[in-house]
């Protein structure tokens, strides 16, 4: 099995050093809810420590991020 190696750091890292204020998530659409599920709180961490604001795009944008009921609120 491969594994994938956590990019968040360099990430992070990029995003603050360039003063990022949006971020623009295209095709969400393709994600399966799994996915959505193990990004959702990385994207919460963004907006939350990073003050950066995030614009879901593509066909069911809308739907396909929406929190479930029973998920926590952060």
């Amino acid at each position: 099995m491969r594994r994938h190696h956590d990019l968040t750091l360099p990430v992070n890292y990029v995003l603050e050093t360039a003063q990022t204020r949006l971020l623009l998530i295209d095709n969400v659409n393709r994600a399966l809810p799994h996915q959505l599920a193990n990004v959702l709180p990385y994207f919460d961490y963004l907006r939350d420590k990073l003050g950066i604001s995030l614009v879901f795009c593509g066909t069911g944008a809308i739907t396909s991020c929406t929190r479930p009921a029973s998920w926590p609120e952060t």
